[in-house]
């Protein structure tokens, strides 16, 4: 993606820039720390704490009216259609 700055596509089509020599060096050093954060996050960070985030946050749960978001959609449609009927 770095490279496409430099032709002509990557320019008109995809809107991106040239880079310097500095910024290039920037975004190789970020993207090369990423990868070993990456997998202590993965060996050190724990699962099982956020286990229930993600159960409260299921956007597509195996049975209706089951939820966080569901249930913060089905009170806000509540209290749309009680407006609507006043």
């Amino acid at each position: 993606m770095l490279f496409l700055g430099k032709t002509t596509f990557g320019h008109t089509v995809l809107g991106m820039t040239k880079l310097t020599l500095i910024q290039y060096i920037v975004c190789w050093l970020l993207a090369l720390l990423s990868i070993p954060v990456a997998v202590l996050a993965k060996k050190v960070v724990p699962i099982k704490p956020f286990q229930s985030l993600l159960v409260k946050l299921d956007l597509e749960p195996a049975m209706p009216r089951q939820g966080y978001i569901t249930g913060l959609y089905e009170k806000a449609k509540n209290i749309i259609m009680k407006t609507n009927e006043q």
